[in-house]
Parts: C-alpha cells; sequence; structure tokens
C-alpha cells in the first residue's frame, strides 16, 4: 500500500522539482565550478536552497491532504476484500460500503470474532423491551418556568462538587435536597404528575372511543371495557349522540317535517 501510494504521486512532484531546476539560473552553477566547488557543493550550496520554495509547497499541500483517506487506493488496491478490513478499513471505504452493500448496521461485516451474534441478541432485547408507560408524553414548561430555572441553576451549582468529587457527597446531597425543595422543585414534579394523569386520562377516552366503535365488530374490544366502565360509558355515550346526529342531518334531505323542525 505504501509502495503504491508513492508511485501514484511521484509523476506530479517530479514534474514540480523539475520546473524548480529549471528555473535556477546555469550562471550560478558555472560561477561555482569557476571558483572550484564541487558537484555536492552545488547541490548543498545553490540547488538545495534555491529549491526550498517548491519543497515548503509541497509541504503545505501535503498538510491539506493529511485527512484525505484515498478512497481509489484502499478500494481499488485491496478490491474490497473482507479479510483485510481490519486494516485497510478508512471511513471513506466504510461510509461508500455502509451506502451501497450493508443498508444498516444489522447487515454489517463482522471485523471480531467475539462480535458475532450481537446483532440477534440486540434484536431480542429491543423485542423484548417493553414500551414505557407515558411513551407519547409531552411536558409542558410553560406553567413552572420560573422553578425550572431555579432548579437548573441549583442543579448545575450544588451538584458540580459531587460529581467530580471535589466535596463530601452525604453533605452534599443533603444541601442539593433543601436547596432543590427551597427552589421549586416540589411545584415542578406535582405539576408533571398532574399533567401526566391528564395525559393518561385523555389516552384512555381515546382509545376507548376507538374501541367502542369496533365492539361490535371486534369482540377483543369488549372485555376492555370493564377496565375503564367510567371513560368507556362516556366515550359510548359521546358516540351515539354523533351518530344519532349525523343521521338526523342525513334525514333532513328527504324528510319535509324534519326540514321544519331543523
Amino acid at each position: 500500500m505504501l509502495l503504491a501510494s508513492l508511485w501514484k504521486g511521484v509523476g506530479a512532484s517530479s514534474l514540480l522539482y523539475l520546473a524548480g531546476l529549471l528555473g535556477i539560473d546555469p550562471q550560478l552553477y558555472e560561477a561555482a565550478r569557476i571558483d572550484g566547488a564541487s558537484k555536492w557543493q552545488e547541490i548543498r550550496l545553490i540547488t538545495l536552497p534555491l529549491l526550498l520554495p517548491v519543497v515548503i509547497i509541497q509541504l503545505l499541500i501535503a498538510i491539506g491532504f493529511i485527512f484525505n483517506a484515498d478512497f481509489g487506493l484502499f478500494y481499488q488496491v485491496t478490491r474490497d476484500s473482507v479479510a483485510l478490513y481490519p486494516t485497510t478499513d478508512v471511513m471513506d471505504t466504510f461510509v461508500f460500503r455502509s451506502l451501497t452493500k450493508i443498508g444498516n448496521q444489522f447487515n454489517a461485516y463482522y471485523t471480531d470474532p467475539a462480535a458475532i451474534g450481537n446483532w440477534e441478541r440486540t434484536k431480542e432485547i429491543n423485542d423484548s423491551a417493553k414500551p414505557s408507560p407515558i411513551l407519547g408524553f409531552t411536558f409542558d414548561r410553560t406553567p413552572v418556568e420560573t422553578e425550572l430555572a431555579q432548579t437548573s441553576e441549583v442543579m448545575a451549582r450544588v451538584f458540580k462538587p459531587i460529581y467530580d468529587g471535589t466535596g463530601d457527597v452525604a453533605t452534599n446531597i443533603k444541601t442539593a435536597q433543601d436547596e432543590l425543595r427551597a427552589a421549586g422543585a416540589d411545584t415542578v414534579l406535582a405539576e408533571l404528575q398532574r399533567q401526566i394523569e391528564a395525559w393518561k386520562a385523555a389516552r384512555v377516552f381515546s382509545d376507548a372511543a376507538s374501541c367502542v366503535a369496533r365492539t361490535y365488530r371486534y369482540p377483543a374490544c369488549r372485555s376492555s371495557v370493564a377496565n375503564a366502565p367510567d371513560a368507556w360509558g362516556h366515550a359510548h355515550d359521546r358516540i351515539n349522540e354523533v351518530l344519532h346526529a349525523r343521521d338526523y342531518r342525513k334525514r333532513t334531505l328527504y324528510c319535509p317535517t324534519c326540514v321544519g323542525r331543523a
């Protein structure tokens, strides 16, 4: 890989150094030979100092490409060999392979024999995981913005010695608890609990309304009515009101008596 990289760049570099050599005044070499300078002295005292600007330019160009992984070299020379991934897989080839072959992490190649089976175990964990009972809930910070700002200031100030280990844990925790209560932590928790209860009640009513509408077609919904009789009963009554009103509006188009009453 190193030889291939050097061979690939030697052509352009040779042209630059050749141009630098051709730009040196030949009279300088002639004067040096008249003074008895050897070839090594001509190179050391004339050629190298006058080529220094070209060397500096080449160095700056190389520094600019220091993070270039050279996709063509690492992909074409290795022929995308899986066995060489541990030593030749760079960011460019990994991204290219991810976009064209892998698709997702569960189809990736193993680079360590110890990792074989990790994806299957990860999938089992994901499939057996239980969702949070408040999944989908969003806390409205508006009613307690002042208390949240105060508690955030306490967390940033008091908990720092606890996190970095510079203070006594027991003393700092007791101080933090007292200051959090004084800053309004209990108010924040009470507001959070209130919003969660309201969200759960609204969700139960929504689920009840959806299931009551399907009760006569899906027997599984009937057994759920017993879990929240008040919510289900209210939802059932509300759905009946909506259905009767919709049926009444339909009949006004064909029934003159209904039109008069409307």
